[in-house]
């Protein structure tokens, strides 16, 4: 004899197991999801920019497009990867650069590089370090209030335990014993014990004054002749000391003299500033393509229209964070490069 009611119940019993069990498995499965991927990342891990695979033996340069900020990251043929700056710290701006990061498959950055205390370059930089970490941090040498953004990206540096350093010139991360064998040297500035280096003027100067821009770490990135010059947020003044300094034979890297004449690609400073990115600086580097990171219709009125006639009158092509979107440089083993937009 049957007993519907009773079927009915046996069912629902069925039914509220069969609930019960897929609650406590997709439980389970977010806690082990969260375990390995921290819920912090999550939101980094999707909606990724796609960025296509870079050959064997290339190094690209991505130039990002973070709004008035600066951040670029650069892929070495050995695999190692090193992020300079970190943005302006708007939300959207450092989601942007941590998507871009997992995209690129960088789970840490080998190397991460605060080129000098600006919020609109170190805005990002606490969140970046929290999330990726990094192998080697090089920052600035400050004794003043460098600012909040500053300061949070320190404390993070500290609490991860990571590995810093001041940057100074002859700095090197060059590889030389490989197949792919490329030079990534800091120019500039002075060691901070040297005598009126740019820390010590920053120092007394409490950062004002234009100081700590002169701060800026300048990096250089030769790979088989084709170069790329990171130049921060440093003055026209500071730009001229260079030259300077590179002709008179003073600016090496692994024992190897930089004369700075053929920099093909310039990554120019202080966002198109009329006070950087000199008609002398430009004629003597030799710059191929300036490359601009800005945001659209900021309030400094950036790239300022000398800095662009100055780049248009010695043939260099120009290209901006605004208009263009992220750049990417690719640099080959031949020596050529190629440059696209993201």
């Amino acid at each position: 004899m049957e007993y519907p009611e009773l079927k009915d119940r046996q069912k629902k019993i069925k039914r509220r197991r069969w609930t019960s069990f897929i609650i406590v498995l997709v439980i389970a499965v977010m806690a082990v999801v969260s375990y390995i991927f921290p819920p912090d990342t999550w939101k980094y891990r999707v909606a990724k920019p796609k960025i296509g695979t870079r050959a064997d033996g290339d190094v690209r340069v991505h130039f990002l497009s973070v709004g008035q900020g600066d951040c670029s990251v650069i892929e070495l043929p050995d695999g190692k990867t090193m992020v300079i700056d970190g943005g302006d710290g708007a939300e959207d701006h450092t989601r942007y650069i941590l998507r871009y990061l997992y995209a690129l498959g960088v789970e840490k950055p080998d190397y991460l590089v605060a080129t000098h205390t600006d919020g609109d370059h170190t805005g990002g930089l606490a969140k970046i370090v929290s999330v990726k970490g990094a192998g080697e941090i090089f920052m600035p040498y400050v004794t003043y209030d460098a600012g909040a953004a500053f300061d949070e990206f320190s404390a993070a540096a500290k609490d991860k335990e990571i590995l810093c350093a001041f940057s100074h010139r002859g700095l090197s991360l060059s590889c030389a014993e490989s197949e792919f064998p490329y030079e990534l040297c800091f120019i500039s500035p002075l060691d901070k014990d040297t005598p009126k280096s740019e820390y010590k003027k920053a120092n007394e100067k409490n950062g004002a004054d234009g100081a700590a821009n002169d701060t800026s770490a300048v990096i250089y990135l030769d790979y088989f002749g084709s170069t790329v010059l990171f130049c921060g947020d440093i003055t026209a003044d500071k730009e001229k000391a260079i030259l300077r300094e590179a002709q008179a034979g003073l600016i090496m890297c692994d024992k190897k003299e930089i004369t700075l004449s053929g920099v093909e690609i310039l990554k120019a400073a202080h966002h198109g500033s009329a006070g950087s990115s000199s008609e002398e600086f430009i004629r003597a580097l030799g710059v191929r393509d300036a490359v601009i990171s800005v945001g659209k219709n900021n309030a400094y009125s950036h790239p300022s229209t000398e800095v662009l006639g100055r780049f248009a009158r010695n043939g260099a092509n120009i290209h901006r964070t605004d208009y263009d979107g992220t750049v990417i440089a690719t640099l080959k083993r031949d020596g050529m490069y190629t440059i696209e937009n993201l």
